[in-house]
Protein backbone atom coordinates (compact mmCIF):
# COMPACT_ATOMS: atom_id res chain seq x y z
CA UNK A 1 0.00 0.00 0.00
CA UNK A 2 2.80 2.40 0.90
CA UNK A 3 4.50 1.72 -2.42
CA UNK A 4 1.29 2.55 -4.33
CA UNK A 5 0.91 5.95 -2.70
CA UNK A 6 4.60 6.70 -2.84
CA UNK A 7 4.20 6.05 -6.57
CA UNK A 8 1.50 8.72 -6.66
CA UNK A 9 4.14 11.27 -5.71
CA UNK A 10 6.87 10.08 -8.02
CA UNK A 11 5.09 8.98 -11.20
CA UNK A 12 5.92 12.22 -12.99
CA UNK A 13 9.21 13.49 -11.54
CA UNK A 14 9.72 17.16 -12.30
CA UNK A 15 6.02 18.05 -12.60
CA UNK A 16 5.94 19.38 -9.07
CA UNK A 17 9.00 21.55 -9.76
CA UNK A 18 7.41 23.44 -12.64
CA UNK A 19 8.19 27.16 -12.57
CA UNK A 20 5.53 29.83 -12.68
CA UNK A 21 5.40 33.58 -12.65
CA UNK A 22 5.64 35.05 -9.12
CA UNK A 23 2.20 35.46 -7.58
CA UNK A 24 0.42 33.54 -10.35
CA UNK A 25 -2.55 31.47 -9.21
CA UNK A 26 -2.73 27.78 -9.99
CA UNK A 27 -5.79 25.55 -10.28
CA UNK A 28 -4.93 24.14 -6.88
CA UNK A 29 -6.07 27.41 -5.37
CA UNK A 30 -2.60 28.45 -4.17
CA UNK A 31 -0.40 31.47 -4.81
CA UNK A 32 3.15 30.37 -5.55
CA UNK A 33 5.98 32.73 -4.64
CA UNK A 34 9.69 32.53 -4.03
CA UNK A 35 12.49 30.46 -5.51
CA UNK A 36 12.71 26.86 -6.64
CA UNK A 37 12.86 25.58 -3.07
CA UNK A 38 9.33 26.89 -2.50
CA UNK A 39 7.78 25.56 -5.71
CA UNK A 40 7.21 22.00 -4.53
CA UNK A 41 3.55 21.40 -3.73
CA UNK A 42 3.26 21.55 0.03
CA UNK A 43 0.05 19.57 0.25
CA UNK A 44 1.49 16.27 -0.98
CA UNK A 45 2.18 14.55 2.33
CA UNK A 46 -1.21 15.51 3.75
CA UNK A 47 -2.82 14.22 0.58
CA UNK A 48 -1.01 10.90 0.86
CA UNK A 49 -2.16 10.51 4.47
CA UNK A 50 -5.74 10.96 3.30
CA UNK A 51 -5.31 8.58 0.40
CA UNK A 52 -3.84 5.91 2.65
CA UNK A 53 -7.27 5.47 4.19
CA UNK A 54 -8.17 3.81 0.89
CA UNK A 55 -6.23 0.68 1.74
CA UNK A 56 -7.43 -1.23 -1.28
CA UNK A 57 -7.32 1.51 -3.91
CA UNK A 58 -6.55 -0.08 -7.30
CA UNK A 59 -3.17 0.83 -8.73
CA UNK A 60 -4.73 2.32 -11.85
CA UNK A 61 -6.66 4.83 -9.73
CA UNK A 62 -3.51 5.84 -7.89
CA UNK A 63 -1.61 6.22 -11.14
CA UNK A 64 -4.38 8.27 -12.73
CA UNK A 65 -4.59 10.51 -9.67
CA UNK A 66 -0.82 10.96 -9.79
CA UNK A 67 -1.02 12.15 -13.38
CA UNK A 68 -4.04 14.32 -12.61
CA UNK A 69 -2.36 15.97 -9.63
CA UNK A 70 0.72 16.60 -11.73
CA UNK A 71 -1.35 17.89 -14.61
CA UNK A 72 -2.94 20.56 -12.43
CA UNK A 73 0.51 22.12 -12.53
CA UNK A 74 0.79 21.66 -16.29
CA UNK A 75 -2.65 23.18 -16.82
CA UNK A 76 -1.69 26.15 -14.67
CA UNK A 77 1.27 26.70 -16.97
CA UNK A 78 -0.73 26.36 -20.18
CA UNK A 79 -0.03 29.94 -21.12
CA UNK A 80 3.62 29.00 -21.58
CA UNK A 81 4.85 27.45 -24.81
CA UNK A 82 6.05 24.18 -23.26
CA UNK A 83 6.18 21.62 -26.05
CA UNK A 84 5.49 18.77 -23.63
CA UNK A 85 2.34 20.23 -22.02
CA UNK A 86 -0.06 18.77 -24.59
CA UNK A 87 1.58 15.36 -24.32
CA UNK A 88 1.28 15.37 -20.55
CA UNK A 89 -2.37 16.38 -20.62
CA UNK A 90 -2.99 13.64 -23.18
CA UNK A 91 -1.27 11.10 -20.92
CA UNK A 92 -3.48 12.21 -18.04
CA UNK A 93 -6.61 11.84 -20.17
CA UNK A 94 -5.59 8.30 -21.17
CA UNK A 95 -4.87 7.41 -17.52
CA UNK A 96 -8.31 8.63 -16.44
CA UNK A 97 -9.99 6.66 -19.22
CA UNK A 98 -8.11 3.54 -18.14
CA UNK A 99 -8.98 4.09 -14.47
CA UNK A 100 -12.70 4.49 -15.16
CA UNK A 101 -12.64 1.51 -17.50
CA UNK A 102 -10.83 -0.83 -15.12
CA UNK A 103 -12.13 0.32 -11.74
CA UNK A 104 -15.49 1.93 -12.49
CA UNK A 105 -16.51 5.57 -12.39
CA UNK A 106 -17.45 5.38 -8.71
CA UNK A 107 -13.90 4.55 -7.67
CA UNK A 108 -12.55 7.45 -9.70
CA UNK A 109 -15.04 9.96 -8.29
CA UNK A 110 -14.26 8.77 -4.76
CA UNK A 111 -10.54 9.28 -5.36
CA UNK A 112 -11.14 12.75 -6.81
CA UNK A 113 -12.62 13.91 -3.50
CA UNK A 114 -9.18 13.74 -1.90
CA UNK A 115 -7.88 16.59 -4.04
CA UNK A 116 -7.46 19.73 -1.94
CA UNK A 117 -8.85 22.15 -4.56
CA UNK A 118 -12.54 22.48 -5.37
CA UNK A 119 -11.68 23.64 -8.88
CA UNK A 120 -9.47 20.63 -9.54
CA UNK A 121 -12.04 18.26 -8.06
CA UNK A 122 -14.58 19.62 -10.53
CA UNK A 123 -12.16 19.35 -13.44
CA UNK A 124 -11.36 15.72 -12.61
CA UNK A 125 -15.01 14.82 -11.99
CA UNK A 126 -16.00 16.23 -15.38
CA UNK A 127 -13.20 14.23 -17.01
CA UNK A 128 -14.38 11.03 -15.31
CA UNK A 129 -18.01 11.57 -16.26
CA UNK A 130 -17.06 12.50 -19.82
CA UNK A 131 -14.84 9.44 -20.19
CA UNK A 132 -17.56 7.14 -18.84
CA UNK A 133 -20.08 8.68 -21.24
CA UNK A 134 -17.80 8.12 -24.22
CA UNK A 135 -17.44 4.49 -23.19
CA UNK A 136 -21.21 4.19 -22.76
CA UNK A 137 -21.72 5.52 -26.27
CA UNK A 138 -19.29 2.96 -27.64
CA UNK A 139 -17.07 5.61 -29.19
CA UNK A 140 -13.63 4.91 -30.59
CA UNK A 141 -10.87 4.99 -27.98
CA UNK A 142 -9.29 8.09 -29.52
CA UNK A 143 -12.62 9.92 -29.18
CA UNK A 144 -12.98 8.87 -25.54
CA UNK A 145 -9.50 10.21 -24.80
CA UNK A 146 -10.38 13.42 -26.69
CA UNK A 147 -13.46 13.86 -24.48
CA UNK A 148 -11.39 13.35 -21.31
CA UNK A 149 -8.76 15.81 -22.54
CA UNK A 150 -11.33 18.49 -23.38
CA UNK A 151 -12.98 17.95 -20.00
CA UNK A 152 -9.65 18.32 -18.22
CA UNK A 153 -9.03 21.63 -19.98
CA UNK A 154 -12.57 23.01 -20.09
CA UNK A 155 -12.06 25.35 -17.13
CA UNK A 156 -8.42 26.24 -17.77
CA UNK A 157 -9.49 29.87 -18.19
CA UNK A 158 -10.17 29.97 -14.46
CA UNK A 159 -6.42 30.20 -14.02
CA UNK A 160 -6.87 33.89 -14.87
CA UNK A 161 -9.70 34.47 -12.39
CA UNK A 162 -8.81 35.92 -8.95
CA UNK A 163 -8.74 33.25 -6.24
CA UNK A 164 -11.05 35.40 -4.08
CA UNK A 165 -13.71 34.96 -6.76
CA UNK A 166 -12.85 31.46 -7.93
CA UNK A 167 -12.94 29.82 -4.48
CA UNK A 168 -15.53 32.10 -2.85
CA UNK A 169 -17.50 30.38 -0.10
CA UNK A 170 -20.90 31.58 -1.17
CA UNK A 171 -22.93 32.82 -4.15
CA UNK A 172 -21.24 35.25 -6.49
CA UNK A 173 -22.27 38.88 -6.88
CA UNK A 174 -23.27 40.14 -10.32
CA UNK A 175 -19.84 41.72 -10.78
CA UNK A 176 -18.08 38.51 -9.73
CA UNK A 177 -20.29 36.50 -12.06
CA UNK A 178 -19.27 38.73 -14.96
CA UNK A 179 -15.63 38.06 -14.11
CA UNK A 180 -16.21 34.28 -13.91
CA UNK A 181 -18.03 34.37 -17.24
CA UNK A 182 -14.84 35.46 -18.98
CA UNK A 183 -13.12 32.12 -18.28
CA UNK A 184 -14.19 30.27 -21.47
CA UNK A 185 -12.75 32.91 -23.80
CA UNK A 186 -9.65 33.34 -21.62
CA UNK A 187 -9.05 29.59 -21.66
CA UNK A 188 -9.39 29.29 -25.42
CA UNK A 189 -7.04 32.23 -25.93
CA UNK A 190 -4.47 30.71 -23.56
CA UNK A 191 -4.53 27.39 -25.42
CA UNK A 192 -4.03 29.11 -28.75
CA UNK A 193 -1.27 31.30 -27.37
CA UNK A 194 0.51 28.22 -26.04
CA UNK A 195 0.69 26.85 -29.58
CA UNK A 196 -2.03 24.23 -29.29
CA UNK A 197 -3.60 23.56 -32.69
CA UNK A 198 -6.38 21.12 -31.69
CA UNK A 199 -9.35 23.25 -32.64
CA UNK A 200 -11.92 20.73 -31.38
CA UNK A 201 -10.54 21.07 -27.85
CA UNK A 202 -10.21 24.84 -28.17
CA UNK A 203 -13.83 25.11 -29.32
CA UNK A 204 -14.94 22.92 -26.40
CA UNK A 205 -13.07 25.14 -23.93
CA UNK A 206 -14.49 28.32 -25.47
CA UNK A 207 -18.07 27.09 -25.98
CA UNK A 208 -18.85 24.71 -23.09
CA UNK A 209 -21.23 27.30 -21.56
CA UNK A 210 -23.06 27.94 -24.83
CA UNK A 211 -26.62 26.58 -25.22
CA UNK A 212 -28.33 25.36 -28.38
CA UNK A 213 -31.02 28.05 -28.08
CA UNK A 214 -28.45 30.86 -28.11
CA UNK A 215 -28.84 31.86 -24.44
CA UNK A 216 -25.38 30.78 -23.28
CA UNK A 217 -22.10 32.65 -23.04
CA UNK A 218 -19.64 34.08 -24.01
CA UNK A 219 -20.92 34.51 -27.57
CA UNK A 220 -24.56 33.44 -27.55
CA UNK A 221 -23.93 30.76 -30.18
CA UNK A 222 -26.78 28.70 -31.62
CA UNK A 223 -27.06 24.98 -32.31
CA UNK A 224 -25.42 25.14 -35.73
CA UNK A 225 -22.20 26.51 -34.19
CA UNK A 226 -21.88 24.11 -31.24
CA UNK A 227 -19.90 21.00 -32.11
CA UNK A 228 -20.56 17.45 -30.83
CA UNK A 229 -17.50 17.36 -28.56
CA UNK A 230 -18.60 20.61 -26.93
CA UNK A 231 -22.12 19.26 -26.38
CA UNK A 232 -20.68 16.23 -24.56
CA UNK A 233 -18.41 18.37 -22.38
CA UNK A 234 -21.37 20.62 -21.52
CA UNK A 235 -23.43 17.65 -20.30
CA UNK A 236 -20.58 16.30 -18.17
CA UNK A 237 -19.86 19.78 -16.79
CA UNK A 238 -23.44 20.55 -15.77
CA UNK A 239 -24.04 17.12 -14.24
CA UNK A 240 -20.78 17.29 -12.28
CA UNK A 241 -21.54 20.80 -10.99
CA UNK A 242 -25.00 19.79 -9.81
CA UNK A 243 -23.84 16.62 -8.03
CA UNK A 244 -20.85 18.27 -6.31
CA UNK A 245 -21.06 19.78 -2.85
CA UNK A 246 -20.26 23.48 -2.63
CA UNK A 247 -19.95 25.80 0.36
CA UNK A 248 -23.31 27.33 -0.56
CA UNK A 249 -25.19 24.18 -1.59
CA UNK A 250 -25.48 20.48 -0.88
CA UNK A 251 -24.67 17.91 -3.52
CA UNK A 252 -27.71 16.83 -5.51
CA UNK A 253 -28.55 13.20 -6.08
CA UNK A 254 -28.13 11.89 -9.65
CA UNK A 255 -31.91 11.89 -10.13
CA UNK A 256 -32.23 15.47 -8.87
CA UNK A 257 -29.46 16.59 -11.23
CA UNK A 258 -31.05 14.81 -14.19
CA UNK A 259 -34.42 16.37 -13.38
CA UNK A 260 -32.93 19.86 -13.55
CA UNK A 261 -31.08 19.03 -16.76
CA UNK A 262 -34.29 17.62 -18.19
CA UNK A 263 -35.94 21.00 -17.68
CA UNK A 264 -33.29 22.67 -19.85
CA UNK A 265 -35.26 21.89 -22.98
CA UNK A 266 -33.85 23.45 -26.10
CA UNK A 267 -30.55 24.20 -24.39
CA UNK A 268 -28.90 20.75 -24.31
CA UNK A 269 -28.58 18.19 -27.08
CA UNK A 270 -31.72 16.06 -26.58
CA UNK A 271 -30.32 12.85 -28.06
CA UNK A 272 -27.09 13.06 -26.09
CA UNK A 273 -28.97 13.92 -22.89
CA UNK A 274 -31.23 10.89 -23.35
CA UNK A 275 -28.15 8.67 -23.65
CA UNK A 276 -26.47 10.40 -20.70
CA UNK A 277 -29.59 9.95 -18.57
CA UNK A 278 -29.73 6.27 -19.52
CA UNK A 279 -26.11 5.85 -18.43
CA UNK A 280 -26.61 7.57 -15.06
CA UNK A 281 -29.81 5.68 -14.22
CA UNK A 282 -28.32 2.29 -15.05
CA UNK A 283 -28.12 0.18 -11.86
CA UNK A 284 -24.40 -0.44 -12.49
CA UNK A 285 -23.59 3.17 -13.43
CA UNK A 286 -20.74 3.79 -10.96
CA UNK A 287 -19.45 0.22 -10.75
CA UNK A 288 -19.57 -0.88 -14.40
CA UNK A 289 -16.21 -1.53 -16.00
CA UNK A 290 -15.44 -0.74 -19.62
CA UNK A 291 -16.60 -3.38 -22.04
CA UNK A 292 -19.62 -4.37 -19.91
CA UNK A 293 -22.56 -3.63 -22.16
CA UNK A 294 -21.77 -0.34 -23.82
CA UNK A 295 -24.14 0.57 -26.59
CA UNK A 296 -23.03 -0.52 -30.00
CA UNK A 297 -21.11 2.46 -31.21
CA UNK A 298 -18.94 4.06 -33.81
CA UNK A 299 -15.94 1.94 -34.77
CA UNK A 300 -14.05 4.79 -36.39
CA UNK A 301 -13.07 8.14 -34.80
CA UNK A 302 -15.72 10.77 -35.45
CA UNK A 303 -15.48 13.71 -33.03
CA UNK A 304 -12.55 15.44 -34.71
CA UNK A 305 -14.61 15.45 -37.89
CA UNK A 306 -17.47 17.15 -36.03
CA UNK A 307 -19.79 14.13 -36.23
Amino acid sequence: RRRVFDHLLTLEPGFFESARAPGQADLGGKMRRGGAGHRRLDHRHAQVSQLETRAHAPASLAQAMARATASSMVISLVSSSSASSAGRIGATARAICEATRRDGLGGWLDAVQFHHSRTCRHMLSVAGNGSAFGQHLGLHESDIVLIAEACLLHDVGKLFIPISVLEKDGPLSDAERRVINTHPARGAFALQRSGRDDMEVIHAVRDHHEFLDGTGYPNGLGASCIRPLTRIVTLADIYSALTEERAYKAAMSPRQALAIMGEMKGKLDARLFTAFRSMVLAPVFTTKRGGEGEEGGVMMPCLRAGR
